[in-house]
């Protein structure tokens, strides 16, 4: 589940006949920042100021068309509101055009047609501009009278839509003199701010603010403020209550103690709970994707330490095969000795499992007829001597591939890599006969101390890998 909140507010207009709203940017400050606090709102925001009306509809379809049916949506939009000559509701963007209200505005249809296509289940509405009302001079109104029916226009499941105003009242924004320097929310979002950011709005005091809790407040607060001013839940479809934020204040509520105290700190143990689970959980995801690192790690070091110390046995050979002839420059000795231990750790390799393939297939299928006829036990006289031949020559085959594999393989990755040399330029002598057989186990040998010293690192490590899953499974159980 995700909390997701897109603020639309609309403070200056190309068209001259639609007022300034200066509340319209503190609007979207302030509320887009008591949302996002982790410890309050922890909503994803996204604000929109001052944008045309094609903006406003992909903007508001997009927040609405990529919810999943567990997210809790909020769109709070600060705007003038403006009827058409049908009596539908239009919300003013930038662009919008008082004598073409319909084809330059986004209509209450459009918003409802998005929020009804969500698949979220959890959509709160808030509109703070007007319906219907009066001018005075010491306040500024939003839109223009009308008298729309806001409740018909957004009914539908899992949606909640609070409104700044009655639908024969002005939503009030303070002039202050005529004149403003930084800008103040208007009564109704200064109050949602206010609620949330205080924990005032937790009216039942169980560390969270519900929906019901929110408008309770603003309804009291916006009224005390100015008594022209009613705001309305006009639309209620949910199963069960839909929390906005939790009560900051909610850590001195456990430490007063007593009725309010108690369910808070169940509440909050619970939250903990969960909150270390997922930290767990990332944690744990983090861990293993270090650990699969430091394995690729550890086999390129691994394999670079191979060529090393064949490449150190090669040059050990040098000592006593004096027809193996490497370049006399240090540097290209030094680059073909590389060169010749990776491609003659790699060739060998592979001739060594393809010649041990017969040898290991002759073995199974042996011991596969052994265990099927049992000619030891159910056989007697020629039976027996020709199932003991069998198996002799089975033993016998087996040791004769094990070494030619053992002579024949190592001089044949020698002489590919002696070939990959001359390819690239180096001068390198190959080595005959016995010499090369010698010459190739002097390079296995130093990679075989290598092997084992990587066996011996893998199984400390595969150790240490099992001891961490034990304390995180016994911290778990916990």
């Amino acid at each position: 589940m995700s909390k997701r909140a897109l603020i639309i507010a609309n403070q200056s207009h190309n068209d001259r006949n639609f007022a300034e709203l200066p509340g319209a940017t503190a609007d979207a400050r302030e509320l887009s920042a008591v949302l996002r606090d982790s410890e309050i709102g922890g909503f994803s925001v996204t604000v929109l100021r001052d944008a045309t009306a094609t903006e406003w509809k992909r903007s508001i379809q997009k927040f609405f068309q990529q919810a999943e049916h567990d997210d809790v949506l909020l769109l709070h939009l600060s705007c003038h509101g403006q009827k058409d000559s049908r009596n539908r509701l239009h919300f003013i963007a930038r662009d919008s055009d008082a004598d073409l209200v319909e084809a330059t505005s986004v209509s209450a249809e459009f918003l409802a047609d998005c929020m009804e296509s969500s698949s979220s289940r959890s959509i709160v509405l808030l509109l703070d501009c007007c319906y219907s009302g009066a001018f005075n001079r010491a306040m500024r109104a939003r839109g223009e009278a009308m008298d729309v029916n806001v409740s018909e226009t957004f009914e539908g499941s899992g949606r909640v839509v609070i409104t700044s105003s009655t639908a024969l009242q002005y939503a009030f924004e303070r002039d202050l003199m005529g004149s403003r320097q930084a800008g103040t929310p208007s009564l109704f979002t200064a109050a949602i701010v206010h609620g949330l950011r205080t924990g005032e709005a937790d009216l039942d005091q169980d560390g969270h603010v519900t929906v019901d809790d929110l408008y309770g407040f603003i309804n009291n607060r916006v009224r005390e403020q100015e008594a022209r001013q009613t705001p309305t839940l006009s639309v209620i479809s949910v199963d069960g209550p839909i929390r906005l934020a939790r009560n900051p204040n909610r850590v001195d509520m456990i430490a007063r103690g007593g009725s309010e105290g108690r369910p808070v700190a169940n509440e909050l143990a619970t939250e903990l709970a969960q909150r270390l689970k997922a930290r767990e959980k990332e944690v744990n995801h983090y861990r293993k994707a270090h650990r699969g690192a430091i394995r690729e790690l550890a086999r390129i070091t691994l394999w670079l330490l191979f060529v090393c110390a064949s490449a150190v046995g090669l040059w050990t050979a040098t000592w006593w095969a004096h027809d193996f002839v490497l370049p006399t420059q240090p540097g290209q000795k030094i680059l073909a000795l590389l060169l010749l231990g990776a491609v003659h750790g790699f060739v060998g390799t592979i001739l060594t499992v393809l010649g041990f393939l017969p040898v290991v297939g002759l073995g199974i299928g042996v011991i596969s007829w052994l265990n099927a006829k049992e000619p030891f036990d159910n056989y007697s006289g020629a039976g027996r001597v020709a199932a003991g031949a069998i198996v002799g020559i089975a033993i016998l085959l087996g040791i004769v591939g094990a070494a030619i594999d053992f002579i024949w393989v190592p001089s044949r990755g020698l002489l590919a890599a002696v070939w990959v040399a001359h390819k690239v330029g180096l001068h390198v002598t190959a080595p005959s006969g016995w010499h090369a057989v010698l010459t190739s186990l002097s390079a296995i040998a130093g990679a075989l101390v290598v092997a084992a010293l990587g066996f011996g690192s893998a199984m400390a490590s595969d150790e240490d890998e099992d001891r961490q899953r034990t304390e995180s499974l016994t911290f778990n159980g916990f």
